[in-house]
This record gives C-alpha cells, structure tokens and sequence, in this order.
C-alpha cells in the first residue's frame, strides 16, 4: 500500500504543473483573441507567440505523463520515438500499476499537439503556417479541460489506494 502522505505530495506536484499548464493556456487564448490584423509585423510576432506556448502546452502536458511514470515505476519509453510512445501508453491500463491515464478522446487531441510540438522543434519559426497554428490555438482549452479532468480522474484512483 501506497503512504498517503506521498500520495498527497504527488498530488501537489500534479496540481501544480496543472496550474502552470492552465496558465500557458491563458496565454494562448490571450493571444488568439488580441491577435492584430493579418500582414503586419504585429500579427508575425503573435502567431509567433502561440506557436511557441503551443509547444510549451504539449511539453507540460508531457510532464506530467513523465511524473506519472516516474511515481508509479513504469518507466520512461527510450529511443526515437519516445514522445509517440509516452502518450500512446498513457491511454493503456498497466494491471498491478495504473488504469489508463487519459481518454482516447484526449490522447487524440494531445496526439495534435505532440505532432505540432515536434514539428515546431524542427523547422524554423518563418516557415510554420499560421491557419495551423490557429487551428490548434482555438480548441486549447477545450483540449486542456479534457486532459486536466482525466488527471485528476487518476488522481482520485490515486487517493484511493490510500484508503
């Protein structure tokens, strides 16, 4: 059995990266809706700027499937496709250490932003297009609220296992 007290803890470190992911996810809908009109240097710069919190959305979604696995002792996947594989196996239950993490429906949407993360890691900003960027930005929240009830939904099953 699992010690309450590092349950909680957990669960303050989960609750925390969650704040900061619902923060950068402000920040994008902030962005979105002040965005400037289009040709202008300003409209560059904010497309500019949801890129690079799309990414930083998909990297603290990332995080805390990183911690998950860490504190259940499943292990990180390695090798090339390491990113693909993490969120894959987070909608996979692991009998004796975990149920599923996330939803099928929020695998898909976070699948969306994994490939825009890996995408903006290897092109240059210039060449990111900017309907994809906003095709992406506009349901983040949506995506967010998702992701952040099926942890919490795990964080429950967590708390549990305490009893």
């Amino acid at each position: 059995m699992v010690k309450k007290t590092e349950v909680l803890r957990f669960e303050a470190e989960i609750l925390e990266e969650l704040a900061n992911t619902k923060r950068i996810v402000g920040i994008i809908r902030s962005r979105v809706s002040g965005l400037p009109a289009q040709s202008t240097d300003a409209y560059e710069a904010y497309i500019d700027s949801i890129a690079h919190n799309l990414e930083n959305f998909y990297l603290a979604v990332e995080e805390i499937f990183k911690m998950i696995c860490v504190a259940t002792a499943e292990g990180l996947p390695e090798g090339e496709r390491w990113h693909s594989i993490l969120l894959k196996n987070m909608i996979k239950e692991i009998k004796g250490v975990r149920p599923f993490i996330i939803s099928r429906g929020t695998y898909e949407m976070m699948d969306d932003y994994r490939k825009f993360r890996h995408l903006a890691r290897n092109i240059y900003t210039f060449n990111i297009v900017p309907d994809k960027v906003l095709t992406l930005a506009k349901p983040v929240n949506k995506a967010f609220k998702s992701f952040e009830s099926d942890i919490k939904g795990f964080m429950k099953f967590l708390l549990k296992m305490t009893d």
